[in-house]
């Protein structure tokens, strides 16, 4: 093999991104494989490697800028591991930002009920006056709903760059 298609055949794991239908069907037939159990630990057998480089080099025949292997398909399950451990994290914090969010939203609730039971009692108008004021800095948008937005974002930042 001459230098330059060795140089070639490095480049691994831009492919996935760049030829539609590759990253699916790589997928696909690694679930397929991990079914017929041929795995051994936490990662594929030699045969269910060649299974699949033979499958996707026959069915990407005119598309691939060269024959994959299996250090390239090993790339791309990392950055497939890598996106899924960043999208558990990201829901992880989302799932936390709602909860958050739906306690303060109780919270609003409850003291909105304490300030008109408070109203009715005729409570004395300076206490009232501040718990109005606490009502009122309880209904603006903190820094959850901020970080909430953000985290959004990120996922669909996330998701469009792993669809690519």
């Amino acid at each position: 093999m001459d230098k330059a298609e060795g140089s070639k055949r490095r480049g691994g794991a831009h492919i996935f991104t760049t030829i539609d239908g590759l990253p699916k069907r790589f997928i696909d037939l690694s679930i397929k494989e991990v079914e017929k159990k041929g795995y051994s630990g936490a990662s594929l057998k030699q045969v269910s490697w060649k299974r699949i480089i033979e499958a996707l080099n026959t069915e990407f025949k005119g598309t691939l800028p060269y024959d994959l292997d299996q250090k390239a398909l090993k790339n791309h399950v990392s950055v497939i591991m890598a996106t899924l451990r960043n999208l558990k994290i990201k829901t992880g914090t989302c799932k936390r930002v709602l909860k958050e969010l739906y306690s303060y939203e109780k919270e609003v609730e409850r003291e909105a009920s304490k300030t008109a039971d408070m109203k009715e009692k005729g409570a004395d108008p300076y206490d009232l006056k501040q718990q109005a004021q606490l009502e009122k800095s309880n209904q603006q948008d903190g820094p959850e709903l901020d970080e909430a937005r953000k985290i959004i974002d990120e996922v669909e930042i996330l998701f469009k760059t792993s669809e690519a």
